[in-house]
């Protein structure tokens, strides 16, 4: 019996073992591994849609935040620009002998009316009575007594 050369009757029941084999794996076995592949094949293809939806979605942010970026550019720019032109009215109305500012300001002044002053309790509320002395507390009568009043 030489090593190479397989006698007919090995042969035979090489095969009929394969063929069993093989029966039982396709039976049980691939079934479970295709479950299995077929499901990794629906969480990579899902992730990847996230993931798309996600970067699109980022991409809106960033707009948002570049466009948010470039307005409060343009209104710090004009800010700046206010506060110069101040600047120099201020500066230059006096040496030129224009008190536009000042008149400015009186009218706003003028528009704002005197608020009347609130006195510190509200109408609601007690006043001390008129025995309180601020060093001691109550001088005389108890704090009942006096709130009878």
């Amino acid at each position: 019996m030489s090593l190479l050369t397989p006698e007919p009757g090995l042969l035979f029941w090489m095969m009929i073992s394969f063929g069993i084999v093989l029966l039982i794996l396709a039976r049980y076995g691939f079934p479970v591994i295709l479950k299995a592949v077929e499901k990794r094949k629906n969480y990579i293809e899902a992730s990847l849609v996230a993931a798309r939806e996600a970067q699109e979605e980022l991409g809106k942010v960033v707009q948002t935040g570049e466009r948010m970026l470039a307005e409060a550019r343009r209104d710090q720019h004009a800010i700046l620009k206010e506060t110069t032109r101040l600047k120099e009215q201020l500066i230059e109305g006096p040496r030129r002998g224009s008190s536009r500012i000042g008149e400015d300001a009186g009218l706003s002044a003028r528009r704002l009316k005197p608020r009347r002053r609130r006195r510190c309790a509200p109408s609601g509320a007690r006043s001390l009575p008129s025995r309180w002395n601020w060093r001691n507390g109550f001088s005389g009568r108890s704090w009942a007594t006096n709130r009878s009043r």
